[in-house]
């Protein structure tokens, strides 16, 4: 239990940067000015908290891991942009960089 959690940890120390590198690269993603982006109501902001937000984090611990194992494939292929973007950046995006009540 002690190695998976050092192991763990190790790994999310490794990511932060990459991940707030892509993130402030795509500031708003997907979320333009305008229509959509009304504030969201209290029972929109509170599910999402509880409900949304979680799920998208597990999304985004298990996209990681699959990412990792995919990417030896990916290279031969040619799609780690297409593969990081899905596993990691949507999920990510989606977790983070998303206002809070919204897109759901």
């Amino acid at each position: 239990m002690k190695k998976a959690l050092i192991g763990f940890v190790v790994l999310v120390l490794f990511l932060c940067p990459v991940m707030a590198l892509h993130a402030q690269d795509n500031m708003g993603y997907g979320y333009p000015a305008g229509k959509g982006n009304e504030a969201a109501s209290g029972e929109a902001m509170a599910a999402d908290l509880v409900v949304a937000r979680p799920i998208g984090f597990c999304a985004l611990v298990l996209g990681t891991a699959v990412s990792i194992v995919a990417t030896p494939f990916a290279l031969v292929s040619g799609t780690t942009k297409n593969v990081y973007g899905r596993l990691v950046a949507d999920p990510f995006n989606f977790t983070v960089t998303r206002p809070l009540g919204q897109g759901l």
